[in-house]
């Protein structure tokens, strides 16, 4: 079951919306706009609802939560909606 949620997730984070389980890490480029200055950066795709992520996560047999699992990875969790990563990305704009 996790695998499928993973693919699902991925097909959402591909089209532009939210993802369901917390499954997917997105990096991109980002632009300070104040110096112009471009780095790279990585977060957690946002995710359709992320106050019951945790649960939805564990009934599909996840043993960790969304939070440690961008740890994992080494991604601080942070909740970000569609439009902050539209603005937060160059190749989303």
């Amino acid at each position: 079951m996790t695998l499928v949620a993973m693919m699902e997730d991925r097909y959402l984070m591909e089209i532009g919306k939210e993802q369901i389980y917390g499954t997917q890490i997105y990096g991109g480029n980002v632009t300070d706009k104040k110096t112009g200055k471009k780095s790279r950066k990585y977060i957690v795709w946002p995710i359709k609802n992320p106050g019951k992520v945790n649960a939805l996560r564990k009934s599909i047999g996840y043993k960790q939560s969304v939070e440690d699992y961008a740890l994992e990875l080494d991604v601080a969790y942070k909740v970000y909606n569609l439009v902050q990563v539209k603005e937060m990305f160059d190749k989303l704009k």
